[in-house]
């Protein structure tokens, strides 16, 4: 579609909406669907220039605070708040998700807006449902809508709180520790993280709009943890509880690091629960993957206490019956065993904590040895994390030779249909 397009589709559908259907009998089902275009038209990559200016246009005018019906934004505004018809309601959450998603700058401007329209509709529907965890739906046709816009709700909360706080991706790897990992010299390339939002596209065009900066993301983590979090964690619906998780994955450390001791626990305590003690694989997963993300986080990685509550919850799923839990967590693992192996150039190892530094390099040890037995594709992880720990201190390297022998056998009998590049990698343990 050419550039100067899309902005015409777009204002073209906004001002229908605004003028509204003449068939009265068919107004909701029109709504929603010219409503689901406009979230098309705003999901386009790569995001337009155009689009871009127009949304800044907005919120610079005073649209979203005198809530006047005038643009993209306060009509979205407007129809997510109609949780009377959820159908609609659904439509126009999905459209803020889009625009969060493509155009992460401008959520700081309309991040009040954004947050009270979420926690609203979470403290209406939250208050209707028990409290007991249940991995099946019971309940109305009107009860099964309602959690569908539920989990939508906090996808829009989630993408939000990526935007503000800069998420970009997970913070194991850079440039320079790939250097330093066997064989992964000659094959480093760019990856694109699809659950980061659009920051790259954006710094690209030449419209440059400022607003008044909402720092690292911290103050809207803050506000989440607070309002948001206690009412969907503990939600009856194994969806909203994984969605809920799932939030924790798109944090910063910039974010994490400027949280009270008491948030910290408060979000470390939350995903060991939820990996150890929920009864359904969906949620574990979400769980192990947001564990993943936040031990890469150097306040996290240099603490043996979290390592050892992390490495307990993460073994556990590596022996979950799914194979899609079982890879989660065997990537987790891999990021824990990464996250120590460069925690030496932060801080002593030694000075870690309490616990005992010796028992977590064995346990980690021990847990890829058993994935290296695995039949599936966390087989080839587990060989992968313990060439990422022969990166570690020397004296990590003496740790796991007690079980070298085992791992050169389980090498030797790897599949035939995993890369050589990865056999060898976990060869070089026994080095």
């Amino acid at each position: 579609m050419p550039p100067n397009l899309l902005p015409i589709v777009v204002t073209s559908i906004r001002t229908r909406i605004e003028e509204g259907f003449w068939m009265k009998s068919d107004r909701s089902s029109l709504l929603a669907a010219a409503i689901g275009c406009l979230t098309l038209a705003l999901s386009t990559s790569p995001s337009s220039a155009q689009i871009r200016k127009m949304l800044y246009d907005e919120v610079s005018s005073g649209y979203i605070v005198t809530e006047k019906k005038s643009g993209v934004l306060s009509t979205l505004f407007e129809y997510s708040m109609q949780w009377s018809c959820p159908t609609i309601c659904l439509e126009a959450l999905q459209a803020l998700k889009a625009v969060s998603h493509n155009y992460p700058n401008i959520v700081s401007a309309c991040w009040e807006k954004v947050s009270a329209i979420v926690h609203g509709f979470l403290s209406t529907v939250c208050l209707e449902a028990p409290s007991r965890q249940s991995s099946d739906h019971v309940g109305s046709p009107s009860s099964f809508n309602n959690e569908k816009v539920l989990i939508t709700a906090i996808k829009v909360l989630d993408e939000g709180l990526r935007a503000v706080s800069g998420f970009q991706g997970t913070e194991d790897l850079s440039d320079d520790k790939l250097m330093d990992i066997p064989f992964a010299s000659d094959c480093i390339r760019m990856k694109k993280v699809s659950s980061a939002p659009s920051y790259e596209l954006e710094c690209k065009d030449d419209v440059i709009v400022n607003f008044e900066s909402c720092g690292s993301g911290s103050q809207q983590w803050c506000e989440a943890i607070e309002k948001h979090m206690p009412l969907i964690l503990c939600h009856s619906s194994a969806m909203v509880r994984a969605a809920s998780v799932t939030c924790f994955a798109g944090m910063t450390s910039s974010v994490f690091i400027c949280f009270s001791k008491e948030k910290q626990d408060f979000i470390l305590s939350s995903l060991v629960h939820a990996a150890v003690h929920d009864n359904v694989p969906s949620v574990r997963s979400a769980a192990c993957r947001a564990i993943g993300i936040i031990s890469c986080f150097p306040q996290v990685c240099q603490s043996a206490e979290v390592l050892d509550k992390f490495i307990h919850a993460v073994e556990i799923n590596t022996r979950d019956a799914l194979i899609s839990v079982r890879i989660t967590a065997s990537w987790a693992l891999a990021n824990i065993c990464d996250a120590i192996c460069h925690s030496d150039r932060i801080l002593p190892y030694g000075q870690m904590g309490s616990n005992s530094n010796t028992q977590v390099i064995v346990s980690l040890s021990e847990c890829a040895l058993h994935l290296t037995k695995d039949g599936d594709k966390d087989q080839g992880t587990g060989k992968i994390r313990l060439a990422r720990e022969e990166n570690g201190p020397t004296f990590l390297r003496k740790l796991v030779g007690h079980v070298a022998l085992k791992v050169n056998f389980h090498c030797l009998c790897c599949q035939s249909r995993f890369l050589p590049t990865i056999k060898t990698s976990g060869c070089v343990t026994i080095v």
